[in-house]
């Protein structure tokens, strides 16, 4: 088994769906560590939902196309694809006309209906610059009831929308690019996160709002599939 890269931690209680599911950011430069970390975290869970706006397939689950969910009600769409693939990558059209933002939103509203799935926005800030749409912003400040768990990956923390800062139960630093990124992550995540600034490649410190836990890992290494990462998840309904 791969160097668990919570050993000798406090165990951090992230929900990733089902009862109280929970929103978690997790911020950092490019090759920081950052989507494998999310990637090993989103393995985990019972049902995910990885919208993929670079293109990479990172999870390497099936691919679903976003233009594949219906308009008026995505919902049983989704219920379908998770039936048949219970970790699944939803990659955006670039047709003329086709708006990212709104091919993100169907697949929120799809994924807030069904329920008790976790997903994951690869990428947040290359759609969220301003308030979320409605349904992804239902899924990030009210999808706990719903069982539906919320993972935004960035890089720049200062460029997100608030609502993002503020509901997150979870939030994770690794290098970031700038000291305005990590001043943002102190002000409104916690004081204990400005150690952000001084983090090497591939260290990182996670923050815990419930728990009132901060704290620092070592390297993180990619784990296998078959490996776990020591977080206490609860999948119940």
């Amino acid at each position: 088994m791969s160097p668990d890269p919570f050993a000798d931690a406090p165990t951090i209680r992230w929900r990733a769906g089902g009862r109280d599911a929970q929103r978690i950011v997790i911020a950092g430069t490019t090759g920081s560590g950052k989507t494998t970390l999310a990637l090993m975290l989103a393995e985990q869970s019972h049902r995910a939902v990885w919208i993929d706006l670079k293109g990479l397939n990172d999870p390497g689950w099936p691919v679903v196309p976003a233009l594949k969910f219906p308009d008026n009600d995505p919902a049983p769409y989704l219920a379908a694809r998770l039936a048949e693939w219970p970790h699944i990558t939803v990659q955006l059209s670039d047709m003329p006309g086709m708006k990212d933002l709104d091919q993100v939103d169907r697949v929120a509203q799809a994924a807030y209906k069904l329920g008790n799935v976790l997903l994951v926005l690869d990428d947040a800030m290359g759609v969220l610059t301003v308030d979320p749409p409605y349904y992804l912003n239902r899924v990030i400040t009210m999808g706990r009831a719903r069982g539906v768990g919320f993972m935004a990956i960035v890089q720049r923390t200062h460029r997100i929308p608030r609502v993002l800062m503020t509901e997150a139960e979870h939030v994770v630093a690794f290098e970031l690019p700038g000291a305005e990124d990590v001043d943002r992550l102190a002000r409104e995540a916690g004081p204990a996160l400005a150690a952000a600034r001084d983090l090497r490649r591939w260290h990182y410190i996670w923050y815990a709002r419930e728990q009132r836990i901060t704290q620092a890992f070592n390297p993180l290494r990619r784990a296998r599939k078959t490996d776990q990462v020591n977080t206490q998840l609860d999948q119940s309904a």
